[in-house]
This record gives structure tokens, C-alpha cells and sequence, in this order.
């Protein structure tokens, strides 16, 4: 009876987990999302506004927002991976290897780097867990930031020359 109810525990100790992964990472996401449209929705403001009253100096400001962006971005990687990972390790040792499951089947078709090296940590004798817990160990990226970073470097060079050029080129205040 004892181990009957062990194992009734732990089956909905490994059910409570898997939920609260799937939930936590999808309020994560959801979160990161918005935060980057605000941000991207700010910048375009503060870009639109120096626009219409040739005002240089209004770059300025604009120029925080991208790298709010990639701050936002590198944390949601630091929080999203550990998620993922208990997601990932409950579902290996848990799971039925015949079957598919959710989180495997998403890192492994969004992220297949990072279902690799988080299969690897899973494997690694006893490590259980450690790379992903500690940030400065973490190289597992859930968030494909390259392509973003550019286009935030991008902008922030345009604004930069913007800055620079229109008071001189247009004769636009500076502020």
C-alpha cells in the first residue's frame, strides 16, 4: 500500500511538472512576444515623431529601444532554456520512446541544436541538469536571435546615420 502510494505520487508529481513546463514556457513565449512588439512598436514611434518634425536629435532615444530588444531576447534564452529542458527530461525518461511528444518534438523541429545538446546533458552522468542551470555554462539557445540581432543592428545603424547626416544633409534641428 505504501508503494502504491509512491508511485500514485510520483506519477502525478511528473504529471504536475510536465504541465506547469508546457504552461510556463508558453506564458514565456507569449510574454517575449509582446514585449518585443512594444518595444518595436516604441521605436517606430520615436522614429515616425523625429520624421515628422525633422527632428534629429529624437534618434537618440530611439537608439535604447534595439538594445532593449537584444537584453530582452538574451534573457528569455536564460529563463526559456530550463523550462524546456525539465520538459524535455520528463518526457525522455517518462515518456514511451514510440510515441511523439510535445516538447521534444517542438525543440527538436524549432531548435534542433538545442534538442541536441539538451539530449546530451540528459545523458551526461551525473551532471543532471547542470549546464542548463548555470548561465554561464548554458550555450543552449531556444531564441534564434542572429537574424533579429541583425536586423536590430541594422536599425541602429540607420539611426545612428540619420543622427548624424539629416541636421547636416536636410538642415534638421538637432532638438
Amino acid at each position: 500500500m505504501n508503494t502504491e502510494r509512491v508511485t500514485n505520487f510520483r506519477d502525478e508529481f511528473v504529471k504536475l511538472q510536465m504541465e506547469q513546463a508546457y504552461e510556463t514556457y508558453r506564458t514565456q513565449f507569449s510574454l517575449l512576444t509582446r514585449v518585443l512588439g512594444i518595444l518595436l512598436l516604441a521605436n517606430i514611434t520615436v522614429v515616425a515623431y523625429a520624421v515628422a518634425h525633422q527632428v534629429a536629435g529624437i534618434f537618440v532615444a530611439g537608439l535604447i529601444l534595439p538594445i532593449a530588444a537584444a537584453y530582452v531576447l538574451e534573457r528569455a534564452n536564460r529563463y526559456m532554456v530550463p523550462v524546456l529542458y525539465v520538459a524535455v527530461t520528463l518526457e525522455q525518461r517518462y515518456g514511451d520512446a514510440r510515441d511523439p511528444s510535445l516538447a521534444s518534438t517542438f525543440v527538436g523541429f524549432a531548435y534542433p541544436r538545442a534538442l541536441e545538446r539538451m539530449r546530451k546533458m540528459i545523458v551526461s552522468s551525473g551532471s543532471e541538469g547542470a549546464e542548463v542551470l548555470d548561465p554561464n555554462r548554458n550555450d543552449v539557445r531556444v531564441v534564434r536571435g542572429r537574424r533579429l540581432a541583425r536586423i536590430l543592428l541594422a536599425g541602429e545603424a540607420a539611426q545612428i546615420l540619420a543622427l548624424l547626416l539629416l541636421p547636416t544633409l536636410f538642415g534638421w534641428r538637432f532638438f
